[in-house]
């Protein structure tokens, strides 16, 4: 997930990646997913 600037809904998906996401926003609501790997926080803005 991107950048974003609101609150941001994720829902009815696979996440099956080691690691299932890299996220440098907030306001994130993950809700009826399947999540097998980590998620990593990139700090300020986080260019990977």
């Amino acid at each position: 997930m991107e950048v974003s600037h609101g609150p941001t809904l994720i829902d009815h998906n696979l996440l099956l990646s080691d690691c299932a996401g890299r996220l440098c926003t907030q306001g994130l609501a993950f809700v009826h997913n399947l999540i097998m790997g980590s998620f990593t926080y990139v700090e300020n803005g986080g260019h990977l």
